[in-house]
Order: C-alpha cells, then sequence, then structure tokens
C-alpha cells in the first residue's frame, strides 16, 4: 500500500513542479515584454504631454524619428517649437513674400515639400493623405527634411538648425557673410532644446 502511495504522489509532484516552472517562466516572459513597451511608450507621452497631439501621433513621430536617426528632443521638436511658436499645430499655413506657403508643425515650403513628395512616391511610401497639412505627411516630410540635411551635407548644431531655416545655399551664404553658422533662428532652437530638455 506504501508503495502504491509513493508511486501515485511521485508523479503528482513532478507534475506540480513542472506547472510552478512553466508559471515563473511565462511570467518572467510577461515582465519582460511591458518593460520594453513602457519604454518605447515613454518618450512617445513625453510628447504628447509637450505637443498636446493625440498618443498615436505621437507614436508615430517617434517612430519615425528613431527610423531615420533623428534626434526627438534635440533636432524635431527644438525645431518644431521654433516653427510654430510653441503652438505644435498642424494646420498652420505661413504665406511668404515670394507667393510659395511653408505647412505643418514642422513649415516645409512648397519646393521643399513637393521634392520630398515625389521621393515618397518614388520609394513607394504611401498616406491617407498627400494634404500638405496631413499630420502623419507633415511628421514624415520633416523628419526626412532634417535627415536628408544631416547626412547629405554633414550638417549638425549650428550648421544644421540655420540651413533648415535658410536653406543650405542661404546658409552658406549666411556664414561667408557674418563667419559664423550661428544664427538668430540657431540660438532659438538651441533655447528649445534645453528647455525642453529641463522638462523631460
Amino acid at each position: 500500500m506504501k508503495k502504491l502511495i509513493v508511486v501515485i504522489l511521485i508523479p503528482l509532484f513532478v507534475l506540480s513542479f513542472v506547472n510552478e516552472l512553466s508559471f515563473s517562466q511565462s511570467a518572467c516572459n510577461n515582465i519582460e515584454q511591458p518593460k520594453e513597451e513602457i519604454k518605447i511608450n515613454q518618450e512617445a507621452l513625453k510628447v504628447s504631454q509637450i505637443t498636446g497631439w493625440d498618443i498615436e501621433i505621437a507614436e508615430y513621430f517617434t517612430s519615425e524619428a528613431k527610423s531615420k536617426e533623428v534626434l526627438i528632443f534635440e533636432e524635431a521638436l527644438p525645431i518644431i517649437a521654433v516653427e510654430t511658436g510653441n503652438r505644435y499645430d498642424f494646420n498652420l499655413i505661413h504665406y511668404n513674400d515670394n507667393n510659395t506657403c511653408d505647412y505643418g508643425v514642422f513649415q516645409i515650403n512648397d519646393i521643399t515639400y513637393d521634392y520630398i513628395i515625389k521621393r515618397f512616391k518614388s520609394e513607394g511610401k504611401e498616406f491617407d493623405s498627400w494634404n500638405k497639412l496631413n499630420p502623419n505627411l507633415n511628421i514624415s516630410a520633416g523628419i526626412f527634411w532634417i535627415q536628408y540635411l544631416k547626412n547629405e551635407y554633414n550638417l549638425s548644431g549650428n550648421k544644421l538648425f540655420t540651413s533648415y531655416n535658410k536653406g543650405v545655399v542661404g546658409a552658406k551664404e549666411y556664414a561667408k557673410k557674418y563667419e559664423t553658422y550661428e544664427s538668430g533662428y540657431s540660438k532659438k532652437v538651441k533655447l528649445e532644446k534645453m528647455k525642453l530638455k529641463e522638462a523631460i
């Protein structure tokens, strides 16, 4: 009788141990996964809090910036802050004296926008709308342009910010005249960068 009890109890003990092991392993897996999600969403949450954008837009923004190696709080957001006067409004349109317009949070000019849209279409990139005020399109275009300036012309800091504002040729002319790439615009972007650093 004792042998029979031992024979029955041993499999039960082993089964119990295996179930416990499986539970602890799955619990560990469940703990690891959300940590990564929380890390990703924290940046989007900060962007949403700073800008007032929906979390979906903020997540799209952070995802685009990361994929193009554009710094969120050091490059993209400070530029947007200056361009929009800290309004972060996708519906902004600025009418220029030369009959062109600047659109959205990145205030991208007609001519630059047309070039970027041609590039996107040639690469097979798709959007719900090709309207220049479409938030996703405006984000993608702005991030693309910052990346383009950084990679194509090896720009950073004052050179990057002044070139974003004046164009590459305009920035070179400015630097030739004043012997520096530091401009009123680049100073404003750096100030916004400092404010964002304090906010995060």
